[in-house]
Parts: structure tokens; sequence; C-alpha cells
């Protein structure tokens, strides 16, 4: 059945939704029922392209499943921090007992955190957009958070520019069929591939369909040559002219008596037959080749590096640390700035409040880097010795909350320190040597014997 054309669809969902939605027409920036994130970008469906492969075919490879996995998975483990900001020097406070923290903890009944994240990423990354409705209390705040399915949302534009979506029934989320939710209610993440469609987005399955297909096509390949006890012809070879129709019976006969399940079973042959078995490997046929490449191609898109779904080939325990660096900065770390900024403006924080992965969580498992960093905080001053039992879990200790540095860490300008300690010996320390007498300053003798003098002179005159 030929694709309809653009002004079709608008049209057909402008009669539908004209007496429910407000502003009267709707322009609809999607395509197909649901909407064709994950076929393509918006152009290629009107004319009914890149309709062979869905994500929910192409996920059946290894490669595809193991990335969204492996991001989803990775996203997952991340604890939310809310953080309150002094906006007169930038300094952050965490916020641990702050409303959106406890909601991100148990965004609904029956999720905790992990779930809700695992599932929102991997939404985005199978269909290109993921769709989190909010259901508000009295005070207007967020009090759940439900996560639709992303082939039964549609985003809709009104005649002032104000966006809307429609949803299909979700019992969960108590969503009744065709209602219309405002964009304040909805936390909609996407891929954008085109600047011109900012509510369209495209999964990076779309870009690895080929590859994935042609891995497909190698492992049911590699099934059926299995299947067949890796023995994919042979030939009955007879120096004694045959019949062509005695050669067709001959040929079919041996098949029902000897493939598959029937293999290794004794044959008798007659009429001088030979069988001489035609066997390749999958090395001569380059199926591991052409595997690896397409386990390659589909890892780029994702921008996951190989090593991360089992390719240790250029991998060395030497340089694991700079790997997993490689790693976070570039496929990680996309996803985590795009994720907090998505849910700071769904919380609508101000300037004075900031929402944050803690990515420490990342580097638990290497116990040396954790304390290698610990450690030079510490000796920074820049932590006190409570900050760093608090991110390992531990009870504050007495006079552990002031930050240390080194004595000899001064400022350049500083005036010299005195040469004796201004504190006095401890309990078992030998005494101090006690300060020598100070010695005569000659001017102040030399004015002494001077009076002395004086008086004498004086004393003389008088008794003459």
């Amino acid at each position: 059945m030929d694709a309809p054309s653009l002004w079709t669809r608008i049209v057909g969902a402008a009669r539908v939704l004209r007496q429910g939605f407000p502003g009267g027409q709707v322009l609809w920036p999607g395509g197909g029922r649901w909407g064709y994130g994950d076929r393509g970008p918006p152009g290629a469906w009107q004319m009914g392209r890149n309709l062979g492969h869905t994500s929910q075919e192409l996920i059946a490879f290894s490669a595809v499943y193991a990335c969204i996995n492996t991001i989803a998975s990775d996203m997952s483990k991340l604890p939310v921090q809310v953080f309150a900001v002094d906006l007169s020097n930038g300094a952050m406070s965490e916020r641990r007992t702050d409303y959106y923290t406890q909601l991100m903890n148990a965004p609904n009944q029956f999720m905790t955190c992990a779930d809700f994240l695992y599932a929102f990423v991997q939404s985005y990354l199978m269909q290109g957009n993921a769709y989190a409705y909010c259901r508000r209390n009295a005070r207007g705040e967020i009090s759940e958070m439900h996560i639709l399915n992303p082939y039964r949302v549609q985003p809709l534009i009104a005649e002032d520019g104000s966006i809307y979506y429609r949803c299909s029934q979700d019992y969960l989320a108590g969503i009744e069929p065709g209602q219309i939710v405002p964009e304040r209610d909805m936390i909609h993440h996407r891929l954008p591939l085109l600047p011109g469609y900012p509510l369209v987005g495209v999964t990076p399955i779309f870009a690895a369909a080929s590859s994935s297909a042609v891995g497909l096509k190698i492992l049911q390949n590699s099934q059926t040559f299995f299947a067949n006890s890796s023995r994919p012809s042979g030939a009955l070879v007879t120096d004694k002219p045959v019949a062509d129709d005695k050669s067709a019976r001959i040929k079919q006969e041996w098949d029902e008596a000897f493939r598959g399940d029937q293999y290794g079973k004794i044959a008798i042959l007659s009429n001088g037959f030979k069988w001489e078995p035609l066997t390749i490997t999958a090395q001569d046929a380059q199926l591991i080749e052409q595997l690896r490449w397409s386990v390659e191609d589909v890892a780029r898109v994702f921008r996951v590096p190989p090593f991360m779904l089992g390719d240790m080939q250029k991998v060395s325990y030497r340089n694991t640390e700079q790997l997993s660096r490689m790693y976070l900065n570039g496929c990680l770390s996309f996803h985590v700035v795009a994720l907090e900024q998505r849910f700071a403006r769904a919380f609508e924080f101000g300037p004075d409040f900031d929402f944050q992965f803690d990515l420490d969580e990342l580097l638990r498992t290497e116990i040396d880097v954790r304390f290698g960093a610990y450690e030079k905080a510490l000796n920074s001053g820049w932590q006190s010795i409570n900050d760093v039992r608090a991110q390992e879990g531990l009870t504050p200790v007495k006079g552990g909350e002031v930050p240390r540095v080194q004595m000899q860490y001064v400022p350049i300008d500083a005036p010299p320190l005195p040469t004796t300690s201004p504190i006095g010996p401890g309990p078992g320390d030998p005494p101090a040597p006690s300060d020598p007498a100070p010695s005569p300053d000659p001017t102040e003798a030399a004015l002494d014997v001077a009076r002395v003098r004086a008086a004498v002179r004086q004393r003389l005159r008088r008794a003459a």
C-alpha cells in the first residue's frame, strides 16, 4: 500500500482532533500512524522508503542490543543529585532531601530510579523519542512520572505554536484513549537528525539499519549452515552415464535419507556411485570478517567503543583507564548532559538550582583510582576528611570538618615565620634550654662611667 502524502496525513489528524483540541487546526510534525522516528528522517516516510527495517526487528542483532543495553544500563546506575546554587559565588550544596531528588528515587509506584532511567534511555535509543507523562499534585508539583510507548504518542502543534501530545490509552499512567497532554506535563526527549523537525527524533538504528540487516542475514545463514551439519553440498560421483530423471531421483532420495537430522546413517551406494562431500569453512566464506565489520559499524553509529561490546583485540590491561575515559567522554557524556538539561527544564529549575548525575559511580569498582582521587583532594585542601567519609557512606569524625594543608604552602608575599615555635614543649618533650643573659649595651655602659666620674669630681670640690 502506498504511503499517504503529507497533506493527507495532516488533514486526517486535524479532522480527528478538531473537536477536542484547542486551537482548531492541527499541524502534525511527525509521520506514520505513531511517528516514524525509527524509520528515517522526515521526508523518507512520505515516499514509503526505509520501511524494510524497524528497531523492533533490528534489535535482534546482538550488536544493536549490546549498544542500547550498554548505554542504558550505565545511565541507569548514576545517582541523581539536586544542588542549591549560590548565585554570588557559584558554590553548590547538595539537597539530599529535596522533593525532586525523592521523586527521581521513586518516580511511580512500581519503578525504581534505575528502572525509570533504563527504560527512558532505551526508548529514545530504539525509537528516537522518549515520553514520560507527569502527573501533578494539588501544589502543581510532579508527583509521578510514567514512561509511555513511543510508538503510541504523537506530537501536535496548535496554530498559536503551543505543543501538545496525543496519547493512546495507558492504564498504568491513567491516560484515557486519545487524551491530549500539554507540553508542561510531558517530558519529551529526542535525538533530532534534521534541525527543521525539532519534535521528531530519529534513532541511531536508522543509520545502522543496513549493517544490522547484513549481520542478521549472516547469523541466519550460519544457523542454516550448522543445521545441515556444516555440509552445505556434496556430490554423488560415478563414471557411468546416468539419465537426468534417474539422477534427480537419486538426489532426492539422498536428501531425504541423509540430510539434517538423518545425517550419520549408513548409506549403501550402487551403480558405481561414490559420495564426495564439498565443505567450506566460515573463514573461506569471510563470514567472520563481514560479521565483525557489521558489529564495528553499529558501534560506530552509537559511538560505543568496540571493547565495550567484547572486542578485546586492540585492548591491553595497561590502558584500561584511558579506554574507560574514552567511553565516558566520547559516548556517555552526551547522554549525561542532555538528560541533565532535559530534567532540569521539566522540573522548572531556575538558576539557583542544578540537576546532575553523579559520575563517580562509574569509578566505584576501581578502588585504587577512587582512593587516589581522595588523597589528592585531601592534600590540596579543597575537601575535608568528613567530606571524603560522606562520599564513602561513613559517619563524620571530630575535627574532620576543616580542610587541611601542609605548612609549607604559604603565599609568596607572606612574611617569614618565627624561628621559635609559639607553642611550649609538650609533657613528653625535654625542657627547652634557658636563654643566655643579654650582653650589656656598650653605649649605656660608657654613659654610666661618665656619671660616676662627674659625681666624684663634685665631691672633691666641696671638700676643698
